[in-house]
């Protein structure tokens, strides 16, 4: 690039006005020269879909008396057609932005698009992008001699003009560091320490392992935070799944417990697989969902006395075996904060969460409506009823959320310089007194790229910044007559996640058969709150299609109890046995009750019959019936039903019976009469022959 002269129009005599205005249009149109703009200038709009401008000024945004502005503008092509070769026109706005409100709305673009009075400029060209192409292109601002002002951020515009027409515009900021800062912004920040979705209640052995190797995902997030000035948000899920396994947890993953015992940092709880709380509220549970029991995972042969439980509070048991209570213990910082994805919350969700002991709930500020009459911009705490709200600053967060995903070094360091200038307008809103600021990750920052150690090494740098803690944060005087403002789930999700409460809660009634019901529960309800895990909002197939495969296993196991269909039954007495086969296809024995109701009075249930079948075994109950008015064909419809009374059949069995009890009657009759005349005839005879014996007897004393 030509050398850079740089032009700025003073207060000049008026005899010269006119030939040094006709200079500054020159140079208005010659790339790589900067000059000063005199007056407002406005421009013509024609926005080319697909061109991305990414402006990334150099020294992470901060420019200091003496220095030069290096910048750095990435052009990316993501249409279909190609961009012709162009201008890039850099403007560096010569009016500070002196609060949040006006800083994002220049970051936005929703500022009119024109040069006013004391912006600099300078020009370079770009080539054509293909499809899919992308250019940087650099350029180096002349300012070691010029005096900006007072301290505070300029706003930094790099427009690409094809032709008249502007095509595409991205935007950024830089703080001119030229004194001491008015103030300090202290900053307290939120790290989520969470795992990719999988539908899984419990973390597999093999999957920990690739999870906390060395490059491994769950190893990366750790080594970005651990004893940086961050709160870290962990997924309980992670500590269980490497407890629950004991000895033969892999060994990268009991290290890696081990390292997250270590830390300096103050670890905070999320709920249990990062679930949707929000959602939970939204779709009609009573609280907010938790693990039933965990212990479903433990395998007695990996545990002893002295099997390590890389935690800092809980111990095994005597026998070896954690409880409940050692597989999720941990030394938090504090328990009370929920943490439900951002703006998803409405005013209910506030007592809901409250109820189970989470009394304090981060909320981004979009999420939220303040008291006008307090004529505050930004709520820091804010309370609303009886409920606490952490409001995250979407400034700041957006920056540093922007420079944790960055997936190139353009768009870091123009992230970077983001996160530099919104803080400086945050310290120069309370220069007295200073302000204390909340930033949040997005779930989705896992990538781990590097660039949230490379964000937060930036912050170590800046004089008007100071690191505060999440707990010092909480603590702060919360401004009061703030109102949420109602941010509903999707109606389409909240719908799929009801249908899986309706199947958690038939599984709930179903499980009363068995005698060790949380054998079923248990990992039930982990698996819900693993379908509820928030990162599964980025992949909506993924999650209908875990969700379906859900509600496929629950249909399953409800039908693993069943009455096996038989053949038709003919009762040719007046008392028999009903025999009914049931099968078991769970691996735990259940005890169930057939209740048997005949559809008319020809048969007569003496009673019901209870049994106990093995696990993944069939066995036959007999149960006693008698006939009953008449004969004829009797409908039987037979249910299971569990010690508790609950009805688990997904549809009652019918057995068709022919009650032919007269045949029977009939023929003990027959034989009762024919029994009845041998008697009465064997008497007859016998009576005869005792006369007939006299009446010989009677003759002979006459002879």
């Amino acid at each position: 690039m030509n050398s850079l002269r740089l032009r700025r129009l003073r207060r000049l005599p008026a005899i010269f006005g006119l030939g040094l205005v006709a200079s500054a249009i020159l140079l208005a149109t010659t790339p790589g020269a900067v000059h000063a703009v005199t007056a407002a200038q406005s421009v013509k709009t024609d926005v080319v879909a697909g061109l991305q401008v990414v402006v990334a000024p150099g020294a992470g945004g901060v420019l200091r008396p003496g220095a030069d502005l290096p910048v750095s503008v990435s052009l990316s092509n993501t249409g279909a057609t190609a961009v012709p070769a162009g201008v890039v026109r850099i403007t560096l706005k010569g009016q500070a932005l002196t609060s949040r409100n006006a800083l994002a709305t220049f970051l936005s673009n929703t500022e009119q698009r024109v040069s006013t009075r004391g912006d600099m400029a300078i020009e370079v060209t770009s080539g054509l992008l293909p499809p899919g192409g992308s250019e940087i292109v650099s350029a180096v601002m002349p300012l070691a001699t010029e005096d900006l002002g007072s301290w505070g951020v300029r706003g930094l515009d790099a427009s690409v003009y094809l032709g008249d027409s502007l095509a595409a515009e991205g935007r950024n900021s830089i703080v001119w560091n030229n004194t001491a800062a008015p103030g300090t912004a202290r900053i307290a920040i939120a790290v989520p320490l969470t795992v990719p979705p999988s539908g899984q209640g419990l973390i597999p052995s093999a999957t920990l392992e690739t999870l906390t190797s060395t490059g491994g995902l769950l190893t990366r997030q750790l080594d970005t935070v651990q004893n940086r000035p961050v709160a870290i948000m962990i997924d309980p899920r992670i500590i269980a799944s490497v407890r629950v396994l004991g000895s033969a947890a892999p060994r990268t993953a009991v290290a890696w417990l081990q390292r997250l015992a270590g830390v300096s940092n103050p670890v905070y709880p999320l709920t249990y697989a990062d679930s949707d709380i929000a959602a939970e509220s939204q779709a009609g549970a009573g609280q907010v969902l938790a693990p039933i029991s965990l212990t479903y995972g433990v395998d007695p042969a990996h545990f002893t006395p002295t099997t390590p439980t890389a935690s800092p509070t809980s111990s095994p048991a005597a026998s070896g075996i954690p409880d409940e209570a050692a597989l999720t213990a941990w030394n938090y910082a504090s328990k009370t904060i929920a943490w439900p994805r951002q703006n998803t919350v409405v005013a209910q969700s506030l007592a809901f969460f409250a109820a189970s002991g989470l009394t304090q709930t981060i909320v981004s500020a979009a999420n939220l409506a303040l008291d006008p009459a307090t004529g505050a911009e930004y709520a820091g705490v804010a309370s609303t009823g009886t409920a606490t709200l952490l409001v995250s600053d979407p400034l700041v967060s957006q920056a540093i959320g922007a420079a944790a995903t960055a997936g190139t070094a353009t768009e870091r360091s123009a992230a970077q310089a983001r996160l530099a200038a919104s803080l400086a307008v945050v310290a120069s809103e309370r220069p007295d007194s200073g302000a204390t600021v909340l930033a949040t990750l997005d779930r989705q920052w896992m990538t781990a790229n590097g660039g949230l150690a490379e964000a937060l090494d930036s912050l170590a740098g800046l004089d008007w910044v100071a690191a505060a803690s999440l707990n010092d944060y909480a603590a702060q005087a919360a401004s009061s007559g703030a109102v949420v403002v109602d941010a509903p789930e999707n109606a389409e999700r909240l719908s799929q996640i009801t249908t899986l409460f309706a199947n958690e809660a038939s599984l709930t009634a179903f499980s009363s058969v068995m005698s060790t019901p949380e054998v079923l529960t248990g990992p039930m309800r982990t698996t819900l709150l693993a379908l509820l895990e928030n990162s599964w909002v980025s992949d909506a197939p993924g999650w209908s299609e875990a969700v379906a495969k859900a509600g496929a296993a629950a249909t399953k196991t409800l039908q693993s109890v069943s009455i096996v269909p038989g053949s038709p039954i003919r009762l040719a007495g007046n008392s028999a046995n009903l025999p009914v086969l049931v099968q078991n296809g769970l691996s735990s024995p259940v005890t169930v009750t057939l209740r048997v109701i005949p559809s008319n009075g020809r048969l007569i249930v003496d009673n019901e019959v209870s049994m106990t079948i093995p696990a993944n075994s069939n066995k036959q109950a007999l149960i006693p019936v008698r006939a009953g008015v008449a004969n004829g064909d009797v409908m039987v419809r037979v249910e299971l039903v569990s010690p508790t009374g609950v009805v688990i059949s997904s549809e009652p069995t019918y057995i068709p019976v022919t009650v032919n009890a007269d045949w029977e009657v009939a023929g003990s009759w027959l034989v009762g009469s024919l029994v009845a005349a041998l008697l009465i005839f064997a008497v007859v005879r016998t009576v005869r022959r005792r006369r007939h014996g006299k009446d010989s007897a009677d003759v002979a004393g006459d002879v």
